[in-house]
């Protein structure tokens, strides 16, 4: 083997991805998986996906990275100058006094779906109060439940994740 690589996916961290070739040690960090496809697609297709599909040969990841890339290429923009004010004024409404008013936020939250996800996942955890952390907490984890890496799940996730259209994981040494 001439190169070695290290992934590390490790729960409420970074994904980390490590590659030496030829003398050279590259890293890069990201959200997820997809995000550092995006960022590498090459280097992610030829020495990583391989060597998950061991693993788990049902994930069939090269075949659905070739999807995702499409779906996104196709898929029509999320709107970020309606849409994340609108989050973030749900974000403040599950802090109301009334709880109708809290209800209401919540479930229009759940509503978005994925595409609300990196959105709700990005917060300043800081930031909320006790109720809002909750509630963002509990969307979170009913959005993720049973995730798998659909198509149309990955691809709404990533088109709503400025992030990726930033493309800022770049390697670092």
């Amino acid at each position: 083997m001439d190169y070695r690589l290290e992934y590390r996916q490790l729960p409420e961290r970074p994904v980390e991805l490590v590659v030496e070739e030829q003398q050279q040690k590259r890293e890069w960090t990201g959200a997820g998986f997809w995000q550092i496809y995006l960022a590498e697609p090459e280097l992610v297709r030829k020495r990583l996906v391989p060597l998950l599909e061991l693993l788990r040969p049902s994930w069939q990841l090269a075949h659905t990275a070739g999807e995702v890339e499409n779906a996104l290429l196709t898929r029509p923009p999320i709107d970020r100058q309606q849409t994340v004010p609108r989050w973030s004024d749900l974000v403040d409404e599950l802090a109301s006094p009334a709880f109708a008013t809290r209800q209401t936020a919540q479930r229009e939250l759940l509503e978005a779906g994925q595409k609300v996800l990196p959105f709700l996942q990005s917060l300043d955890k800081s930031r909320l109060d006790a109720e809002q952390a909750y509630r963002v907490r509990w969307l979170v984890d009913a959005l993720a439940v049973d995730y798998e890496d659909r198509v149309d799940r990955v691809a709404a996730a990533l088109a709503s994740d400025e992030q990726v259209w930033l493309n800022p994981i770049v390697p670092f040494q």
